[in-house]
């Protein structure tokens, strides 16, 4: 956890870029702020175990896809390069204040979900190799090969390759591709790697997910139109696939026409009047930088009875402080909804109460008290940042930030 900081001033008007990405498009909803902000305007943010593990696996499978596995002093087996890579990542985020506590990578999953999660990505890499023809494996083995596009690899007879990038002036977007297959001549996978859940509650493919894929299936049709084009997602809930017959081509054409013609490029517009508020505003790393999200936090906290489940953030000036545990405190705070809020087992480091009473905002706690009321979401007042028991999680990501102009 990084010392507290000041709030950074919000996001004022910003120009519509040419290319969209394709993962914030997904995400985004209906908040166009959260597909076009520039990145440039976001504060820091530590990455987390979740998402560290993430890049683990991506990178094994890019090792696996481009023939180097057993190569480069990385083993050849695809379990021993994740061990490998896992020590390698220990390593390197033991070198950090921030992100030492989470060095060892297993800490924030529990024995079962660790277990299925590196069973997934060394199978995932397995099934690269597998792919690879044997001469390929054998000179992909000795050189690395160049970066290779979208539009490169659909023009040569090549099998598999990963971590594709793509962009598309027609369709205005952008991305990189995890795993691209030729089945067949005609025909071709691209697959995407999560790290978590992409169920919806009913069990399918969830909304986000399967736009961000029908979108990478749009850019492949774009340039290879003959083709037929299936879209696959690998991840802790197993192997997924995303429809994409004509119906749904169709219609994912439709939609990114409609928010193109919404983004004119290099228009410019001020945040404010494209930020909306809703679900999508959980994870969201606008944020701590988002006018429209800093204004309506005080009632949605209020509210008994919010529709969709918040972000776990809070904001307000510290009432008291009480240390725990000789490195831990709790913090008990009004909020700006006018609530008494404790956030607890919080490092003694993380927070400095000096007067004068200042404004300090939370994002990114924990909460066991987290979750859907029958009457709907009710956000909570009991917080914290270490977990202390087996049904709690540790906010590894947790940010705080000084409010000067409130204090």
């Amino acid at each position: 956890m990084e010392s507290v900081v000041p709030l950074p001033q919000p996001i004022g008007a910003i120009e519509i870029p040419l290319h969209l990405s394709v993962t914030r498009l997904a995400a985004a909803g209906p908040c166009l702020l959260r597909a076009v902000a520039p990145l440039s305007e976001l504060p820091e943010r530590p990455s987390g175990p979740r998402a560290e593990f993430g890049r683990l696996a991506h990178t094994l499978t890019e090792l696996a896809v481009s023939g180097r596995l057993g190569s480069n002093c990385i083993p050849g087996d695809a379990a021993e390069a994740f061990d490998h890579l896992l020590a390698k990542t220990a390593l390197l985020l033991s070198r950090s204040e921030d992100t030492r506590r989470y060095a060892d990578l297993r800490v924030a999953f529990t024995k079962w979900e660790w277990e299925k999660r590196r069973y997934l990505a060394v199978t995932a890499a397995e099934e690269a190799v597998k792919r690879r023809p044997l001469a390929d494996r054998a000179n992909s083995a000795r050189h690395r090969p160049a970066p290779l596009t979208l539009a490169r690899f659909l023009e040569r007879k090549l099998q598999t390759a990963a971590e594709v990038p793509f962009e598309s002036s027609t369709l205005r977007i952008r991305g990189r591709l995890d795993l691209v297959d030729r089945e067949t001549l005609r025909d071709v996978r691209i697959s995407d790697l999560k790290s978590g859940r992409v169920a919806d509650s009913d069990g399918g493919l969830n909304e986000e997910t399967a736009l961000q894929l029908r979108l990478y299936g749009l850019a492949a049709l774009e340039l290879a139109p003959d083709r037929r084009v299936s879209l696959r997602v690998l991840s802790r809930d197993g192997e997924s696939f995303a429809s994409f017959g004509d119906a749904e081509i169709q219609a994912t054409s439709q939609w990114l026409g409609v928010i193109t013609s919404r983004l004119p490029a290099g228009m410019h517009v001020e945040a404010e009047d494209i930020a909306v508020i809703g679900r999508q505003c959980k994870g969201c790393e606008l944020r701590p930088v988002c006018p429209a999200y800093r204004n309506a936090v005080s009632a949605l906290w209020k509210s008994p009875a919010n529709p969709w489940e918040l972000p776990l953030d809070t904001a307000g000036t510290v009432l008291a402080r009480e240390k725990r545990y000789s490195k831990y405190v709790t913090l008990k705070i009004a909020d700006l909804a006018g609530r008494t809020v404790k956030i607890h087992q919080m490092y003694s480091e993380t927070v400095c109460t000096s007067a004068p009473p200042q404004t300090l905002w939370f994002f990114d706690l924990a909460s066991i008290e987290a979750r859907m009321h029958k009457t709907g979401w009710r956000h909570p007042q009991n917080f914290h940042e270490v977990a202390m028991t087996p049904h709690e999680i540790t906010a590894w990501t947790l940010r705080v930030f000084v409010d000067a102009a409130q204090g």
